[in-house]
């Protein structure tokens, strides 16, 4: 991945009758070399050498860095990225975020510390602010607004489109460490009476398919809310399309309620091998799903903050 470092040194070599910077030295032993004694630095071996042609800076006034130019930001991972804007101060962070595209600053902003994704929406224009937060995930989106003054996320919220802004709504009134903070409603229903090929159809059909596509949704033919069971994206690829979905069907299903703490729903996708658990409210509609990765994204930081005060 991508990462800042401090540079202790530069390398200079005579071309053509000029000196020119070859190289960058980011080691303990020339940082010492500049401000230590002179013994000190001679018993600190090895030095840590980038080539020039892999370092640029990233912000007008920033310190030099790994190699990546405004016009190849889009091209790195967001966590690559959200690394670097988490490390630079707010000022060089925001030039970065205001050079992405809405869609990868969503992306970004979503690995990016609390904190910082606060400090760098409150700092933006408001218009742009609201399209990257109708980008990120609506779960994302409610976390970064609940950490706004009350006033400005509600005039975030204002300008965003109405379905973006009702699902962020939707979240937002569940507590922060619930399963209804963390689930998502994008899924693909299909209704009981069909068969493997109406699956397939609906799937194709839809404007943008969930991510990941883990599985479809059987519902009541009259009721899209009413769970019946689901089909596994696996069985309904190598299933003849003339399968009634009754056939195929996974009807033996556990479940999380939108209340639960978030841990819950990992317990159960451990304790059952799971990639998703449906979300069901106290009738057993069906609300969404809390998929391993949103799971994960909720437990990670915990056994981290509990490793750190294990050790710490």
């Amino acid at each position: 991945g991508r990462r800042i470092v401090r540079v202790n040194d530069v390398q200079l070599t005579r071309v053509e009758g000029a000196y020119r910077i070859v190289g960058v030295d980011i080691s303990a032993r020339a940082l010492l070399r500049r401000l230590g004694p002179r013994s000190l630095a001679g018993r600190i071996v090895g030095r840590q050498i980038i080539d020039w042609s892999d370092v640029q800076y990233l912000a007008s006034a920033a310190p030099v860095q790994l190699k990546v130019s405004y016009d190849r930001l889009a091209d790195l991972n967001p966590v690559d990225l959200a690394r670097i804007v988490d490390a630079l101060s707010f000022r060089e962070s925001a030039e970065i975020v205001a050079a992405l595209d809405e869609e990868t600053a969503a992306e970004t902003l979503e690995e990016v510390s609390d904190e910082r994704v606060a400090d760098l929406l409150e700092g933006m224009d408001q218009e742009r602010a609201a399209d990257i937060l109708e980008e990120m995930t609506p779960a994302a989106a409610a976390d970064a607004l609940e950490d706004l003054d009350d006033e400005v996320a509600e005039q975030l919220l204002a300008r965003m489109e109405p379905e973006e802004a009702a699902d962020v709504q939707a979240h937002l009134e569940y507590d922060e460490d619930s399963v209804g903070r963390i689930m998502t409603r994008d899924l693909v229903r299909v209704p009981a009476d069909g068969n493997v090929g109406d699956a397939l159809a609906a799937i194709r059909s839809m404007e943008e398919v969930p991510d990941p596509l883990l599985a479809v949704y059987v519902v009541a033919p009259d009721d899209p809310d009413i769970l019946i069971g689901l089909v596994r994206l696996r069985t309904l690829l190598l299933a003849d399309h003339a399968t009634p979905l009754a056939d195929v069907l996974d009807e033996d299903l556990p479940s999380v309620s939108a209340e639960d703490r978030a841990e819950s729903a990992a317990r159960v996708l451990a304790e059952y091998n799971l990639l998703a658990v449906p979300v069901l409210d106290e009738n057993r509609r069906l609300l969404g799903i809390v998929t391993v990765d949103d799971a994960l994204a909720v437990l990670l930081p915990e056994i981290w903050q509990r490793r750190a005060r294990a050790f710490g």
